[in-house]
């Protein structure tokens, strides 16, 4: 498996942000994500570096622990509250 689409399914993880909340907040399928993770062709640099990007924001946002989230939120505020936390992880 390529190591950038490692890291990305590592950092989902270990912030324990689901498949569905991952498609929202990369903008990228389902479908692809599961394909990535099947290890299966990823020739989309722009989508896995754009993914990658947002993973590493997880990673920091874990190490402040901003995530994993403690409140079980619905999925709108849920992936708003997820979109709010890695932009400002950006801005640090």
């Amino acid at each position: 498996m390529n190591e950038r689409i490692k890291y990305i399914f590592d950092a989902a993880s270990n912030a324990k942000v689901s498949m569905t909340d991952l498609a929202l907040l990369t903008g990228i399928s389902r479908e692809t994500l599961y394909r990535w993770k099947a290890d299966k062709p990823a020739k989309d640099k722009l989508r896995i570096n754009l993914a990658y990007a947002i993973a590493t924001r997880m990673v920091k946002a874990c190490g402040l622990d901003e995530l994993p989230l403690k409140n079980k939120l619905k999925k709108e505020p849920r992936v708003a509250v997820l979109r709010k936390i890695i932009s400002e992880i950006a801005a640090k």
